[in-house]
């Protein structure tokens, strides 16, 4: 483990909240895969744990789920399971 990772860790304090972005396509099934994917993770996610924006042509649509993180291990799922799948173009 790089001296990078270990400060990382000593950053982050958990639990925490923690703010996650996710965009995709914009064709009314977006919120359905973003909580597909992370509640298995992250547990239940209420309505009011998210906020969106559209972009100005409606192609796509930006999701921030905030939720409480608990480890660093629950955050590279999220992240992983994000990533793999083809319906997130990007997260942050």
């Amino acid at each position: 483990m790089t001296e990078d990772a270990n400060n990382d860790s000593d950053i982050m304090q958990f639990p925490m909240d923690f703010p996650i972005k996710l965009i995709g396509r914009d064709d009314g099934r977006f919120h359905s895969i973003a909580r597909e994917l992370l509640e298995p993770i992250i547990g239940p996610v209420p309505d009011e744990a998210i906020t969106e924006s559209h972009s100005r042509e409606g192609t796509y649509i930006a999701l921030t789920v905030t939720f409480t993180a608990t480890s660093r291990e629950q955050l590279d799922k999220v992240y992983f399971a994000l990533s793999s799948s083809d319906d997130v173009l990007f997260s942050q």
